[in-house]
């Protein structure tokens, strides 16, 4: 029991980092991040409540299995719509897209009333779940006994699995070979399927678990769910291509690109290897093989996006940003800034930042103080303002602006 809990508790864990992610991300298509996000919570919830039963604490929270239940019934449309979208590359949701939610708004309204006007004894539900497991036992949690929500989930998420898989096969997406967006439904739908079974599975073995061999089994087969789900976050954190572009930042009908655009020129910058690598006391310094024609193509193309698209006005602008909006590797972009132009990132990005409060000022000053244009240029703190204006021209902002109207 404590093996379980330790490999469900850990995959969990990373999981709820990626909800927190996907919820408060600021790029790619919020409304579709959280719905990929409502689905991997779904997963957490059931998993949390499995814990909970292993350790024998149901009892202490004895609500969780009804308050858990929209939501259960909720993720698998949500996670049909992520892969419909994703495919066919929309940007919102359909008119009629919204009767998937009938099932979830009905399972709400039954939640409510259970838990504030039935009189139902959620502890008593709670100590039955753990005496007999979820599947089997049947105190009514609602208008039906608790199984009858456990089945009419499982046969809900195999309907919109069985619609997703089709959705995927009937797109262009499925032909393409070396594709990262072949390799992202991939990456989300056999995980979530194998976790779909296993529960089904699981159930079976419950049933059937007077035969010795089938109850040897039911071991295996947890052991199997959650370690799919950990070999799944294992696999996306070795795969920052997948990671950032979509679970982190990317959403679905947002076509960024995610090979570098250098490539269609035939100037092609290959990822460095581990001979490329060495270690430096704790860290470990990549050397990049950037040529000086690649470097300088490289700081046009730079220097280009900031003049013009101004991406250093968000305060929340980072290199992965710069790296994914002009799809050169991150750490080519690190190099650049570093030992081409001279400044870590940081002061290269908040040198424009004052660049911009310089430009703005004289024709803002009359109506904004000097804390409000600065926020406006981009900086997330006065204190970093100061600092950088002082770092870059010597001189504190009216200082320095007084020195310019004695020299004009």
């Amino acid at each position: 029991m404590i093996f379980w809990n330790l490999i469900a508790g850990a995959a969990n864990l990373f999981l709820l980092i990626f909800c927190f992610h996907l919820f408060f991300s600021n790029r790619g298509n919020r409304l579709f991040n959280r719905l990929l996000m409502l689905s991997f919570l779904a997963r957490v919830g059931q998993d949390v409540i499995f814990m909970l039963i292993n350790s024998r604490m149901l009892t202490d929270y004895p609500y969780l299995i009804k308050m858990l239940a929209p939501v259960s019934f909720l993720a698998p449309a949500c996670f049909f719509l992520y892969i419909r979208s994703f495919v066919n590359s929309e940007i919102q949701l359909r008119k009629q897209d919204f009767w998937h939610f009938v099932i979830p708004i009905l399972i709400l309204i039954e939640t409510i009333y259970t838990l504030f006007f039935s009189g139902i004894d959620s502890r008593i539900v709670a100590r039955e779940a753990m005496e007999k497991g979820l599947f089997f036992t049947e105190v009514k949690n609602g208008l039906f006994p608790v199984y009858y929500y456990y089945f009419g989930r499982h046969a809900l998420f195999l309907g919109y699995l069985l619609l997703s898989w089709r959705e995927f096969a009937n797109s262009e997406i499925v032909k393409r070979r070396e594709d990262k967006e072949r390799k992202w439904m991939f990456a989300i739908l056999i995980p979530t399927s194998l976790a779909h079974i296993t529960s089904i599975s699981l159930f079976i073995s419950h049933w059937a678990s007077e035969i010795p061999i089938v109850h040897s089994l039911i071991p295996v087969i947890i052991t199997t769910k959650y370690l799919t789900l950990l070999g799944f976050i294992i696999y996306m954190v070795h795969q920052p291509s997948l990671l950032y572009n979509y679970l982190l930042l990317r959403g679905p009908g947002l076509n960024y690109p995610l090979s570098n655009p250098f490539e269609r020129e035939g100037l092609a910058v290959s990822e460095p290897g581990k001979e490329d690598q060495e270690l430096c006391g704790e860290k470990v310094i990549r050397k990049s093989k950037i040529s000086e024609e690649y470097g300088q193509i490289y700081i046009e193309a730079i220097c280009t996006y900031m003049e013009k698209e101004r991406p250093f006005l968000n305060s929340n602008f980072q290199m992965l940003d710069l790296a994914k909006d002009l799809a050169i590797p991150s750490h080519h972009c690190s190099y650049v800034i570093n030992n081409v132009l001279g400044k870590n990132f940081r002061d290269w990005v908040n040198a424009y930042r004052v660049q911009f409060f310089i430009d703005v000022y004289p024709s803002k000053s009359s109506s904004m103080t000097v804390d409000g244009i600065a926020f406006e240029s981009g900086f997330a703190s006065v204190s970093t303002f100061y600092r950088a204006f002082k770092k870059e021209t010597g001189l504190m902002p009216l200082t320095f602006f007084k020195g310019s109207e004695q020299i004009s």
